[in-house]
């Protein structure tokens, strides 16, 4: 167990068994036989194999852990944003008590896919290589073709996803992701962020469902530069994937053709960008990942605020839509629909509502719930 736990720490990282071997002052060998089972290592060295993943020891050596609370303990968050966090938790356990109330746990519909091998984390082409066929692998199962996704939030939900989002200001936090094999997954999305960066984070999140799931919680601050200036290949990966899943390259191409023709300015930017629904700066970085534009070109262009070009065009920016901040729709129903059916109490309702009882019952009686 500590050995599986090391390998997949050292390959999420990018790490060979030489490297870790180095930082902690063993041979490889005695890595590789922590890793197969065949050593345990002392306290001493599990504590500094544990210093280079940012865990602590009990991490390995607690098979009944709180992997949320590991997590929040490590993360490079501030304590504000913790409690966010643990209101997320707090959330979805209350989520999973509902569906449990009235039968409908939602199911996992997708497969785990396979980490890409630990020697081509190293190469940002083979990287991107897999993380392209990765997000085109997810397209072809989920039948999207090269066509946007007009509602991200939906179709993760279709696909096991309970998604979950709050208004976090001034944080750094863009997004979190919990599964646990018995209550499922669960993905935070920091709506106080624009629509464009809610939609990226998103299918970021949607990466670690897809092949991290299963290695417990992530907690996400999402690099709004360059994909590539991630510096942990977890993460790295799942910015690329991102991008891919989001804006197909052969997508991006027929657009180009179509709006650029003999020039790509801010203007055929917005056009783009507003086709597949994401942000001005993600588009930017995407058009410059598969050559349209040069880096001084994606500079100039980075210095224009396209508002005032989206306003011009449309009559409004799709970043300024904001959405009040509500409960999950599913939730609210799985959570009258308990109360109807007598599982919960009327008391129950409006604290998983979050609602005062006179409020509550307004809503019910002009529902017809109650008369």
């Amino acid at each position: 167990m500590i050995g599986e736990k090391i390998k997949n720490l050292r390959e999420s990282e990018g790490l060979t068994q030489e490297e870790v071997a180095e930082k902690v002052g063993v041979s490889k060998e005695f890595i590789s036989m922590v890793e197969s089972g065949k050593r345990n290592p002392s306290l001493e060295v599990l504590s500094k194999i544990a210093s280079i993943f940012s865990k602590e020891a009990s991490y390995f050596m607690d098979t009944k852990r709180d992997d949320f609370a590991l997590a929040l303990r490590t993360a490079e968050i501030n304590e504000k944003d913790k409690d966010e966090i643990r209101k997320f938790k707090d959330f979805c356990e209350d989520y999973y008590f509902l569906e449990k109330a009235t039968e409908e746990i939602l199911p996992s519909l997708t497969p785990i896919y396979p980490d890409p091998p630990s020697s081509i984390l190293s190469d940002f082409g083979q990287t991107y290589r897999y993380a392209e066929k990765l997000a085109l692998d997810e397209r072809r199962r989920s039948s999207l073709g090269d066509e946007p996704i007009r509602d991200i939030f939906l179709l993760l939900e279709t696909q096991g996803v309970r998604i979950v989002r709050m208004n976090i200001e001034e944080s750094s936090v863009d997004g979190a992701f919990i599964y646990n094999r018995d209550k499922g997954a669960f993905m935070l999305i920091n709506t106080s962020r624009s629509k464009g960066r809610q939609v990226f984070t998103a299918a970021h999140e949607y990466c670690h469902y897809l092949k991290d799931r299963e290695k417990g919680y992530a907690i996400c601050q999402i690099i709004t530069g360059g994909i590539e200036e991630h510096k942990k290949p977890i993460e790295r990966i799942a910015n690329l994937f991102a991008a891919n899943f989001l804006m197909p390259e052969a997508s991006v191409s027929k657009l180009v053709s179509l709006y650029a023709k003999n020039r790509l300015e801010a203007e055929e930017v917005v056009y783009i960008k507003r086709y597949f629904g994401v942000s001005y700066q993600a588009m930017l970085y995407r058009l410059k990942d598969l050559r349209y534009l040069r880096r001084p070109k994606l500079l100039e262009l980075l210095e224009i605020d396209p508002a005032n070009i989206e306003e011009s065009l449309f009559g409004f920016t799709e970043e300024s839509v904001k959405e009040p901040q509500h409960l999950p729709e599913r939730y609210c129903k799985l959570a009258v629909r308990a109360y109807t059916e007598r599982t919960i109490s009327f008391e129950k309702l409006a604290e998983l509502l979050k609602l005062d009882l006179v409020e509550l019952k307004e809503r019910l009686s002009k529902g017809g719930f109650i008369k």
